[in-house]
């Protein structure tokens, strides 16, 4: 996939002929959907990896040093990060006063997951601010990461609808 040394749109620049409008227009889709596929198979790796954790903080008390910690108790084996040939994550716990980004309740993230992005080096878990995205393409990745457990934004509560006004009690006759 991203280890490929043949970009489907780079080919289609490069060596195919006009004539072929029909796959002109494919390939750039085709590259597109092989790029959103990737990062379905990292979010569910990912996914089973945040599971694990957890479940090791249940068992144990505390969230593990190294994923490695995970095997064979948790899982069979680490699934791999589809972004670098090597499918090594990125894992660290982090120090609460370190972390910047606070979950929806306030409380800081206890570790940083993250893939080492279309360039497959640990960038130390270093994200970019506007686009997390970019890291995961191989243009764009400026030495970044993509962190996998960032936290979202609070949730939206509406603000729960005024009572409605009691009747006045009556007034005693006299």
């Amino acid at each position: 996939r991203s280890s490929a040394q043949m970009s489907p749109s780079r080919y289609m620049q490069e060596r195919l002929p006009a004539r072929y409008t029909i796959l002109n227009l494919l390939i750039p889709a085709i590259d597109k959907s092989i790029a959103s596929q990737t990062r379905s198979d990292m979010t569910l790796a990912a996914t089973r990896i945040m599971l694990a954790i957890e479940i090791y903080r249940g068992r144990n008390g505390r969230y593990p040093a190294a994923l490695a910690d995970l095997v064979p108790a948790i899982l069979k084996e680490l699934p791999k990060d589809p972004y670098n040939a090597a499918g090594a994550w990125g894992y660290r716990l982090i120090d609460p006063s370190e972390d910047t980004v606070r979950r929806a309740d306030g409380s800081p993230r206890p570790y940083l997951l993250y893939s080492f992005g279309a360039d497959g080096k640990d960038n130390g878990g270093k994200a970019l601010d506007k686009n997390p995205y970019s890291a995961l393409n191989q243009h764009n990745s400026g030495g970044a990461d993509f962190i996998l457990n960032q936290p979202r934004n609070k949730p939206f509560k509406p603000e729960a609808p005024a009572a409605p006004e009691a009747p006045a009690p009556p007034s005693p006759a006299g």
